[in-house]
């Protein structure tokens, strides 16, 4: 109610790794070279030089990045000489909470990059990685905010991701923390009009040859819909967290905040399940910016943008 909506976000190519690179650099994907999820082009196909948070640091901020970073960070490239680094810092911060290892899309049993010490959390709710994210959010605030030197904090959950390794049988895809398993009851994926679109014959090849969803498929993308529902309560916790910080610390109304997100997801729509189409499931984006200049609370659909 404090930022301004913008209701037509939309990313340019709507994969997590590529789009998170634009963020980084407000390049297109043929600029900055990283095309894929896949390494090399993930994480290595990135020029790390000439990123926000090297330009941000040499003008005078503390930088901090905690989540999940690049697709491929922490691993090799499949080459005679590995090149994965799990302490890597890329340059321009001066706080890493990064997830490596390939742990990067697990709920629990990961690994966490703290500024060049690898740190392992196990089972049990306390590890729900949204939750330790969270803590690692507001200890830097704490630190930061009430100084006079400006600070950059780019804040990157998991969640609503789907999760790495969870049995078919769950209910739920991603799991959520604990105490909002079952906040969502028995709910599933809104069944709009093109859902399992029955017909598709004014569609591109790589549609009109997919067959209908199947009750299998329908009832994975259910589970994964109530899943990544009830993940991102978790994630809505933080940022009460990260507004009540900056508000305590005198910060608020001197900071700009960017909610938004690297992609949609298509759960079925178009008989498509996941994301990397251009489609508007998949190339829409929440945002909301709320800082000095930014109206508050405009009326629905003021706004618009394209990165």
């Amino acid at each position: 109610k404090q930022g301004t909506s913008f209701a037509n976000a939309i990313n340019s190519f709507p994969l997590c790794c590529p789009s998170r690179a634009t963020f980084l650099t407000g390049q297109y994907a043929h600029n900055h070279h990283v095309i894929s999820t896949d390494l090399p082009n993930g994480y290595n196909g990135l020029d790390h030089t000439n990123t926000l948070p090297v330009w941000l640091r040499r003008s005078g901020y503390r930088t901090a990045m905690v989540g999940k970073y690049l697709n491929g960070y922490g691993l090799n490239d499949g080459l005679i000489e590995p090149v994965a680094d799990t302490k890597e810092i890329p340059p321009g911060w001066s706080e890493w909470y990064a997830l490596t290892s390939g742990s990067d899309q697990r709920r629990y049993q990961y690994k966490l990059n703290e500024n060049g010490k690898l740190q392992y959390y196990g089972t049990g709710a306390r590890n729900y990685v949204t939750d330790v994210l969270s803590t690692k959010v507001i200890d830097f605030l704490q630190r930061r905010a009430p100084r006079p030197k400006p600070f950059f904090l780019w804040f990157n959950p998991t969640a609503p991701h789907g999760e790495s390794g969870v049995p078919f049988n769950s209910t739920r895809d991603p799991q959520p923390a604990p105490r909002y398993l079952g906040a969502f009851g028995d709910g599933g994926a809104p069944r709009t009009p093109n859902f399992d679109e029955p017909n598709v014959s004014d569609k591109p090849d790589l549609v009109k040859d997919l067959p209908r969803l199947s009750q299998a498929d329908i009832d994975d993308i259910d589970r994964r819909w109530r899943g990544r529902q009830e993940s991102l309560l978790s994630v809505d916790e933080t940022v009460k967290r990260i507004i009540g910080r900056l508000k305590k610390a005198r910060d608020l109304r001197k900071t700009y905040i960017f909610f938004t997100s690297d992609n949609g997801l298509q759960l079925g729509s178009h008989r498509l399940i996941f994301k990397s189409y251009l489609y508007e499931e998949s190339t829409r984006v929440p945002l909301i910016v709320r800082g000095p200049r930014f109206p508050a609370a405009p009326a629905s659909g003021a706004g618009s943008t394209s990165r």
